[in-house]
């Protein structure tokens, strides 16, 4: 391409991007300055326009600390540009007594990168971050998907402008050199007699995106197809507009059979199972990502698994990453984090004696008892009390005649229940079977005997031969309180 074209071309194209996305941009934007072409390019053509749009830059350079003399010499260089233009930057760098030598990847390196450029954009107060991204690194980022395995999002490479995952998520990323390549983003700097650096690393195949850069893309343009790189750019092209279509159907259902509270996911499972495979991949891919605040991509080979056995039988469970539950009930599914799973009863570990009247102390469960001579019916009664933390069943049990002890346990072998309104027993497996009660709380659920009968499921249902009625001389009161916190 003539150079004196590039110039107007990337110029234009950058202003287009900052007029497309002004909004989303903000005033202040942190330019990541590597000091290489792409990203020096980039600073030259926004620093072109930022009066027209009052635009505030601040350079940010982070240094890897990887190619000793070069390293310094880029900071010596992104100081002397930043001094040269009245720009102000912030310098970073990674600290290597940190590190092991075998622990240092690309992605260990690209978290450090994007954590100093996050925190830098906290700062000043930035919406958006400038990445000089190019057309090539587009397409080896392509390529490094499918080597990995990928879905549509993969293929459809980077945007323009895109969202970060939490915590960054209110921070978003900008690519406004993405459709140029990196031999243009060179010749505008030749053409503007702008200096840049080279980083020596470009040319070696250590990391996986060099040996594709030099490795891989010129062996299928030699031995397959000269422009491997368009029919790429085409591929992710109608990649981006099958998800897109996706996302939007995806959006319709996402509501509807989804639902976040108290940092557990739900997914209404008959519902979820009606729909199309696509759909449910990404309702679970979208999910994962709101609930665990993660990229899902680290959770991509978890969602075939997940899809299997919510189309099994109930009571399975998939561990995820970094601790977090996949568990398959009856009609619910949920994600969550095995310490903070809220709906799991504290276990009582043995059979306890309940004080009456009086106060029982367990180790996750307070129960208090008191004789009252009202003439209500039963009482039954399940309250939380958010500001206290506390979760608490209240019963009113007609037991104060019979001469038993109280006692509190938790399931076992054999247990038989006459729920209230049946007149026969049955086995305690059965009833909470017929309930739905999820399996994985079932061996956790505390049980009031009077004797050696089961009185009270607690929070499910009281037996037939302790409800209260009008023949009732005494009502003995049990409120069971469980700490949430």
């Amino acid at each position: 391409m003539n150079k004196d074209k590039i110039i107007y071309k990337i110029n234009t194209s950058v202003t287009e991007n900052i007029t497309k996305y002004y909004e989303s941009l903000g005033k202040v934007i942190v330019i990541a300055l590597s000091g290489g072409p792409d990203s020096t390019a980039m600073l030259h053509s926004l620093y072109s326009i930022k009066d027209k749009f009052d635009l505030t830059l601040h350079i940010a350079h982070f240094n890897h600390n990887q190619r000793k003399l070069e390293s310094l010499n880029d900071v010596k260089f992104v100081n002397k540009l930043a001094s040269k233009l009245n720009l102000p930057i912030t310098i970073g760098e990674l600290d290597k007594s940190t590190l092991h030598k075998s622990t240092i990847n690309e992605n260990i390196l690209r978290e450090f990168r994007y954590k100093f450029l996050n925190s830098v954009a906290n700062q000043i107060g930035a919406k958006s971050i400038a990445l000089g991204h190019n057309f090539n690194d587009n397409i080896e980022t392509i390529l490094m998907n499918i080597i990995r395995g990928t879905g549509l999002e993969g293929l459809s490479g980077m945007k323009p402008m895109s969202n970060q995952k939490s915590p960054y998520n209110s921070i978003k990323i900008f690519r406004p050199l993405l459709h140029f390549t990196h031999l243009e983003n060179s010749n505008y700097c030749l053409k503007n007699n702008i200096e840049f650096q080279e980083d020596s690393t470009n040319y070696s195949n250590y990391f996986t995106r060099n040996k594709i850069r030099l490795d891989l893309i010129p062996f299928l343009q030699k031995n397959f197809n000269p422009s491997i790189n368009k029919s790429i750019k085409r591929l992710s092209e109608i990649a981006s507009s099958d998800i897109n279509y996706i996302n939007k159907e995806t959006n319709k259902y996402l509501n509807k059979t989804t639902e976040i509270k108290n940092h557990t996911a739900y997914i209404k499972k008959k519902d979820f199972q009606a729909l199309d495979y696509a759909i449910q991949r990404k309702i679970l891919i979208k999910l994962i990502s709101k609930i665990t605040g993660e990229s899902s991509n680290i959770y991509f080979n978890h969602i075939e698994p997940m899809i299997k056995i919510i189309n099994s039988k109930p009571g399975q469970y998939l561990n995820l990453k970094n601790g977090w539950i996949f568990y398959v009930d009856y009609e619910i599914c949920q994600i969550f984090k095995n310490k903070t799973d809220s709906d799991k009863f504290p276990y009582i570990n043995k059979k306890y004696i309940v004080q009456t009247p009086g106060k029982t102390m367990l180790k996750d469960w307070t129960i208090e008892t008191e004789y009252t001579n009202q003439k209500d019916k039963y009482i039954f009664r399940e309250t939380q009390n958010k500001q206290l933390g506390k979760i608490e069943y209240s019963i009113g049990l007609d037991c104060s005649e019979k001469k038993q002890n109280i006692y509190v346990r938790t399931r076992i072998s054999g247990d038989r229940f006459q729920p209230l309104g049946m007149k026969n027993n049955q086995k305690l497996q059965d009833f909470m079977t017929n309930l739905k009660i999820p399996q994985r709380i079932r061996d956790s659920i505390p049980l009031i005997l009077c004797g050696n009968n089961i009185a009270w499921v607690v929070g499910y249902r009281i037996s037939e031969l302790y409800k209260t009625n009008d023949l009732t001389k005494k009502q003995l009161l049990i409120k069971i309180s469980r700490n949430i916190k």
